[in-house]
């Protein structure tokens, strides 16, 4: 993490993602996220939580200060996939945001190295599965798109075993 970012009052991460040590599901609010920002139980909060940065704090040379998860309204997130290797997926916080071109330019920035994907918040993942889903593909080298619109054309399922980056 940069030395300069801090979460401040972002709780993004709390809401978006999955904590299964937690039993905290995706697209929900941790239980022990302060209104004001910051964590309840920051001393003894679990391993997920401990290892997860948000691009915003990883990648200052891309992401101002003014793009910050809670007020850019989506959350940039490196992780890798078994098939198509690294990818950062772009988690909407605020519904809508993904077409927003300030989004757009920064996915663009992503682009040429790892596919870019955007997660639409209260989309269904797939049959029987729930939280947020994929969206839309974003930007990403003519390789790995062709491969997965190829993989999604043919078994109609969305992007699926997304593993966190670490």
């Amino acid at each position: 993490m940069s030395d300069e970012r801090r979460c401040g009052a972002c709780t993004e991460c709390c809401r978006t993602l999955a904590i299964p040590t937690l039993g905290k599901p995706a697209d929900k609010l941790c239980e022990h996220a302060r209104s004001c920002g910051g964590c309840g139980i920051y001393d003894a909060r679990p391993p997920e939580c401990r290892t997860f940065q948000c691009q915003w704090l990883m990648s200052p040379e891309i992401f101002r200060g003014r793009d910050r998860p809670d007020r850019l309204g989506v959350m940039f997130d490196l992780v890798e996939h078994e098939r198509y290797g690294r990818c950062v997926m772009v988690h909407e916080t605020r519904p809508g945001a993904l077409l927003d071109g300030r989004v757009r330019a920064l996915a663009e920035r992503f682009g040429g190295q790892q596919l870019v994907l955007g997660v639409r918040r209260g989309e269904a993942r797939g049959p029987g599965e729930s939280g947020p889903g994929f969206g839309l593909i974003m930007a990403g080298p003519a390789d790995k798109l062709a491969l997965l619109r190829h993989d999604l054309i043919r078994s109609r399922a969305g992007f699926k075993q997304v593993k966190p980056h670490g």
